[in-house]
């Protein structure tokens, strides 16, 4: 049962639910406004979606696919899962309610891992395929999921910046080479069920700078070290030298803390050999390049430009939230997202901004997370299939660990009577940002568009019989007559709470709950009854073996099934009887090889009973064993014909 949390106080001549629509309905009025009223703008409140399931297991990255609902895959190495979505949109689109993903198959690398080696992984994304391509690597060797032996790199240690699958066995690596004394260098590999060959290309990072990277459409790389970004772009081993573009960047702006080359400025077929790149920049600001590195300028696309971020974020605590990279984008989403740490001592609390990309600035507006939404480093976004109405590929929402995060509007606030929502007019008090409305319970798939269709414990739905609960605004939860009811229709208590028992005397005999029986009531079977009352006894008894006049024993019968047939006494063969008729006799089998036998089911238990008759039922009766049989019919064929359907269940049949 969820009890309604306390909420803030507010000004008592203003009904609860109206402050908040109003809060509500100004917040969408206002969303991501334009940088001169900036500072009128609301907070966004999010709201967490009920999630129960996979116990300790925590999800990793999220894997995006073009045109497809992201999958998760859990941080084990060994013993990995990949997670899809779980939605039966066909029964109900609710999908606020239950876990989201759900194990779909185990992740798991073919190679043995060599004795106190603790490698990492790669997940990535495969145009076209259901599932990701899986590598596994160290500083000195990789190796694809799919195969079990090891490739060593020419040159090591390597860390590995990102990869690019082109196949189920064949992935682009971009990695940056640290030799003990020796250059640092970015180098480019393809990774093959054949072997590790080496790109011709080599760029030289100098010591203390970062490499970032991140792929783009085709085969391509974004690199960035220092205060440097190129563009990499390449047709594998045996293509030749890689070409290498250089981006520029302000030099005012310091350093590159973070790359991603998404999709929130130019779509697919706008920018078909380009992403945007943002970069997340030392002194809190940010870099983005539309359509970066394309050879052709691209009409809407814009200038690159740099934004602040907003007033309390800061570069050195937090991370830029991004959509994935471009090769799993077709459509743009006009978002990012900042997160950092939050202030105080509680563990895991966040600070969370959202920009809207417009045309030369960023538009942040602060979001109000759930208050037990408490995993910053967890936070990302996935593309859920909400709604069979919607595309096929789904909708951005953020996810944090094994929780959606879903703004007001789209969680429902405000249009589900069944639920309250943290919003400008309150708190709930509620770890997920909502709770249930007054003397309401979580009932998400008994009333569309409802999450609380149930009522509380001590209330019993009011609502005329026959109308569907909650179909009309004037069905509500009404608190049961007597306070010690656990449950309750409008005149009668049926359980009581506690130790309490039921007792019929209450208004015109009523069933109330009382400590114990009293006067002339006597407690019976759990319940005060009146004492003068007379029950009858109910006794059990022993059924005796069923025995069968005739040449079959009983013994001999393996299987019985009720029948509607009869038999034609001269012929011994069944008579199929009127369509309406209900099962007269009993079929009785007696074993393979045998037709069986049928006797009245008046007959059952009944000694002076006569043999049962055999049913020349088949030519060829079965050689199998009969278990039990059903039967289908009678009915009228297409012709007018009376005809019905006999199954057998036989054991004995090998597979």
């Amino acid at each position: 049962m969820v009890q309604r949390p306390g909420r803030r106080r507010r000004a008592a001549a203003v009904p609860y639910r109206l402050l908040l629509s109003m809060g509500l309905l100004f917040a969408g009025l206002l969303a991501d406004a334009p940088a001169g009223v900036r500072a009128t703008v609301p907070d966004l409140y999010l709201h967490a979606t009920w999630y129960q399931g996979h116990g300790d297991r925590t999800y990793g990255n999220a894997v995006t696919t073009l045109g497809r609902p992201s999958q998760l895959v859990d941080t084990h190495i060994k013993g990995s899962r990949l997670y899809n979505q779980t939605t039966y949109l066909e029964v109900s689109d609710e999908t606020r309610w239950g876990t989201l993903f759900s194990w779909e198959w185990t992740f798991d690398p073919h190679m043995r891992i060599p004795p106190g080696v603790t490698p990492q992984r790669m997940v990535l994304p495969l145009a076209g395929a259901e599932f990701p391509v899986g590598v596994l690597y160290t500083d000195q060797w990789a190796c694809l999921f799919d195969e079990s032996t090891s490739r060593d790199f020419p040159t090591g240690p390597v860390r590995l910046l990102a990869g690019h699958a082109l196949g189920a066995r064949h992935v682009d690596l971009l990695g940056l080479t640290e030799p003990p004394g020796g250059p640092r260098e970015v180098h480019l590999w393809e990774l093959t069920a054949a072997g590790l060959d080496q790109v011709s290309f080599g760029m030289p990072v100098a010591a203390g700078e970062v490499a970032l990277a991140g792929p783009g459409p085709g085969r391509t790389f974004y690199l960035a070290a220092g205060r440097a970004l190129w563009h990499v772009r390449h047709a594998g081993a045996s293509g030749g030298p890689a070409t290498v573009q250089t981006i520029p960047v302000p030099a005012n702006l310091g350093l590159i803390r973070q790359l991603s080359a998404t999709r929130v400025v130019s779509a697919a077929d706008e920018c078909p050999g380009a992403g945007d790149v943002v970069l997340l920049m030392a002194g809190n600001r940010v870099h983005v390049i539309p359509c970066a590195g394309q050879a052709e300028p691209v009409p809407g696309a814009g200038a690159a430009f740099t934004a602040s971020l907003p007033a309390g974020a800061s570069t050195a605590a937090g991370r830029l939230v991004t959509p994935p990279e471009a090769p799993s984008l077709q459509d743009t989403y006009p978002f990012l997202y900042f997160v950092q740490p939050g202030p105080g001592a509680e563990a895991g609390a966040m600070d969370l901004w959202r920009a809207r990309v417009l045309p030369g600035e960023l538009v942040w507006r602060r979001l109000v997370v759930p208050p037990g939404s408490r995993a910053p480093e967890n936070l990302q976004l996935v593309r859920l299939q909400r709604s069979l109405a919607a595309a096929p590929a789904g909708e951005w929402a953020l996810m944090a660990d094994q929780r959606a995060l879903l703004e007001s509007g789209r969680f429902g606030c405000g249009i589900d009577g069944s639920i309250v929502c943290d919003g400008p007019g309150g708190l709930t008090g509620s770890s997920e940002g909502w709770a249930c409305a007054e003397n309401r319970v979580p009932g998400p798939y008994l009333v569309p568009g409802q999450l609380c269709a149930a009522c509380a414990v001590g209330h019993y739905l009011d609502h005329p019989e026959g109308e569907a609960p909650f179909s009309s605004p004037g069905h509500v939860c009404r608190p049961c007559a007597d306070s010690a009811c656990h449950t309750c229709d409008a005149s009668d208590c049926l359980v009581c709470k506690g130790s309490r028992v039921l007792q019929p005397s209450g208004p015109g005999g009523s069933m109330v709950c009382v400590s114990d029986c009293h006067g002339s009531y006597t407690r019976r079977a759990g319940v005060c009854l009146p004492t003068a009352m007379r029950l009858d006894r109910v006794q059990l008894g022993t059924i005796g073996r069923e025995t069968l006049p005739g040449p079959v024993p009983e013994t001999q019968v393996t299987g019985v099934g009720p029948t509607r047939l009869r038999v034609d006494p001269a012929t011994g063969r069944p008579v199929i009887p009127p369509v309406g008729t209900e099962p007269g006799h009993v079929l009785l089998f007696p074993g393979p090889g045998q037709n069986p036998l049928i006797m009245d089911l008046a007959d059952i238990g009944w000694s002076g009973k006569s043999p049962p008759v055999a049913l020349r039922l088949f030519d060829t009766p079965p050689s199998y064993r009969v278990d039990f049989s059903t039967e289908l019919g009678p009915m009228l064929d297409s012709t007018g014909h009376l005809v019905m359907g006999l199954g057998l269940f036989c054991s004995g049949i090998p597979m």
